[in-house]
């Protein structure tokens, strides 16, 4: 009984120093970012998180170098600016609720071709001899996860 456990011990021992050497270098690497990107020192597991949060935003976030943050365009353009961002925040709404369904590049697929072969053939009755609209759904199926 005592041999069976040791190797069980002997496994969790190690998982457990694998996990405090994760956590030590996460902690270097925070200290490392806090410095790199003025960032205050982080005093524990939500600051690193917190760090690593900020860190990925910048990384993530476009180059405004171009954008003339100061242009009249941003003040006559009010409106359409935020007419679009409005609809960003629908897309992503949308993204969100469908993300199970659907499968990333679904979301940056053309889609008209495949609304396009199922509205034309919706009401036939013979739809499923078509090899167009069989096509479309194929089309259509390789965007779903399941």
């Amino acid at each position: 009984m005592r041999g069976s456990s040791q190797p069980e011990t002997h496994t969790s021992r190690n998982l457990i120093i694998i996990c405090l050497q994760e956590s030590a270098n996460a902690a270097l690497e925070s200290r490392s970012l806090s410095f790199e990107k003025h960032f205050p020192e982080a005093n524990s597991i939500a600051d690193i998180e917190a760090i690593y949060r900020a860190t990925a935003l910048i990384i993530t976030a476009p180059d405004l170098q171009s954008i003339l943050v100061d242009s009249d365009d941003w003040r006559q353009k009010k409106a359409e600016i935020r007419q679009l961002v409005h609809a960003g925040k629908v897309m992503a709404k949308i993204k969100n609720q469908q993300q199970e369904r659907f499968i990333a590049q679904a979301f940056d697929a053309d889609l008209l071709a495949i609304r396009t072969g199922f509205i034309e053939r919706v009401d036939k009755w013979w739809r499923g001899f078509s090899s167009s609209y069989r096509n479309t759904k194929v089309t259509y199926l390789t965007l779903c996860k399941t």
